[in-house]
């Protein structure tokens, strides 16, 4: 898998010491990603990640982080980060969504198309610690049997679903309380950065709450 320009296409954005000024050193290009010795062309990227902290101490900013990872069904990952000392400029923060917006555009369609074949076959496509079928959301807990810790899995019927939120780097699904028709619950994922596919899950419940779901 050694990077090959002709293949890749144009360099749009280079990691350290290009535009991307404190990345990694990873560039984007019109067909794929590159680094680490490693290219992904976007048909064969499965999952993408995506992460961001910022830190403080004694209320004084002391530095703040932002992430993106891509891996192909082979397990190669390429990652690229933005790290700034205390607070990130706000041009950088700027080319970081214009990077994940690029990447999303190129990867989206593909993904989107898997996740509703596995869905509407009667399969179910996994994000983690949770997946979703059909009929709902199964997220994963651990439960005491006679026999020791066990899996098991809480599940919210897809007709319930209302929202995904972001905050703090964590993801949330708000629901309707199926027994009380205008309270509203919010169910804890966990960290976005441990998400895969964070943004198929947003599209998912977008798409759900415009449409009739039998």
């Amino acid at each position: 898998m050694t990077s090959s320009n002709n293949i890749l296409g144009e360099k749009l954005y280079e990691g350290r010491g290009g535009k991307l000024l404190e990345g990694k050193h990873t560039s984007i290009h019109r067909n794929g990603i590159a680094g680490e010795g490693l290219y992904i062309l976007w048909p064969d990227i499965e999952q993408i990640f995506i992460g961001g902290e910022i830190d403080s101490y004694n209320s004084i900013p002391s530095g703040e982080f932002r992430s993106i990872m891509v891996a192909d069904s082979n397990k190669h990952e390429i990652s690229l980060e933005f790290i700034a000392v205390f607070r990130m400029k706000q041009e950088n923060r700027n080319q970081f969504e214009n990077v994940y917006a690029f990447i999303l555009k190129n990867i989206a369609g593909t993904q989107w198309t898997k996740f509703m074949q596995t869905i509407n076959s009667g399969g179910n496509y996994s994000f983690g610690n949770f997946y979703i079928s059909r009929d709902g959301f199964y997220f994963s807990k651990v439960v005491s049997t006679w026999r020791g810790a066990k899996e098991a899995f809480d599940k919210i019927e897809t007709r319930y679903i209302k929202k995904g939120i972001m905050s703090n780097g964590r993801f949330y699904i708000q629901y309707q309380d199926p027994n009380k028709k205008l309270k509203l619950r919010t169910e804890g994922v966990g960290e976005v950065r441990h998400i895969p596919n964070v943004h198929i899950v947003q599209a998912y419940i977008n798409y759900i709450n415009t449409t009739i779901v039998l």
